[in-house]
């Protein structure tokens, strides 16, 4: 399973927990609102199963090996974000092979979603416009558990109010 970690600034605590597990990633840096998409567009089109570990996301020992053990075609881990204890979105997620096949057209759909508050592509709803596009395609979450943890349960750019 491919381990894409996207992020502007790397916690200490992310990698460490991603050291401690053993799995090769690859940590990518972002660069502007729209960076995250072109990452995950690219990924997207390579048709291979990958798994996304956010900047500040701490997995456990447990979480790697059941996403890329799990049958189904896409899984998450929950974690603490704004008013839920168990938030699955692109913090700690993965996508199958056959899941991408299946939804060739989900980045080119998620790229023309926008709202009041973002443009399109913009990394803050990438998770939310993906999950909706997937949804409608018949598609599935498959949510694992326990949670992982969250190091900043707010949006870091200030688009909803604390």
């Amino acid at each position: 399973m491919r381990l894409v970690v996207p992020y502007t600034s790397l916690h200490p605590e992310t990698a460490a927990a991603l050291d401690a597990s053993g799995q090769a990633y690859e940590a990518v840096r972002m660069y502007g609102d729209d960076g995250y998409f072109a990452l995950l567009s690219g990924l997207w089109a390579a048709g291979d199963t990958f798994a996304v570990v956010e900047q500040d996301i701490v997995v456990g020992p447990e979480t790697l090996p059941s996403l890329a053990g799990c049958s189904l075609d896409w899984c998450s881990f929950g974690f603490p974000y704004m008013r839920s204890d168990a938030y699955h979105g692109l913090g700690c997620v993965r996508f199958s092979a056959a899941l991408l096949a299946c939804v060739p057209d989900a980045m080119d759909r998620v790229a023309l979603m926008s709202d009041e508050t973002h443009d399109a592509r913009h990394w803050c709803r990438l998770d939310a416009w993906l999950a909706q596009v997937l949804t409608a395609s018949g598609e599935k979450r498959h949510e694992h558990l326990p949670p992982v943890g969250h190091l900043s349960r707010q949006p870091s750019h200030g688009c909803v109010p604390a």
